[in-house]
């Protein structure tokens, strides 16, 4: 058999065995780099690792808001705002733009 240990860098490994060459990673974190490794086992233990390759996982849309929404100015017809990014963990992806919904 096989094991497929991954991570993401400072974060724990996960181990997984495989009976075929083929493997699917799943619950993992969107826009993030892994780190994947193989060895191959038999009765006898687990022979070395593979030299790791490092994959990012697809993007997602983000699980986060903005933070800290706060009036800078009003005047009769205009309101000026400002606010925090959302936070890294929470962006799974490039933030290209905000949305501001008033009513």
């Amino acid at each position: 058999g096989y094991t497929v240990r991954y991570s993401i860098s400072g974060s724990n490994i996960t181990l997984r065995n495989y009976s075929d060459t083929v493997a699917t990673l799943v619950d993992l974190i969107p826009f993030s780099i892994y780190s994947i490794e193989v060895a191959a086992f038999n009765v006898n233990g687990t022979g070395p690792f593979s030299t790791p390759v490092y994959m990012r996982t697809d993007g997602d849309t983000p699980s986060g808001t903005p933070r800290e929404i706060t009036i800078l100015d009003t005047t009769s017809t205009e309101i000026t705002l400002q606010w925090r990014e959302v936070p890294c963990i929470e962006r799974n992806g490039d933030i290209i733009g905000y949305t501001v919904r008033y009513s």
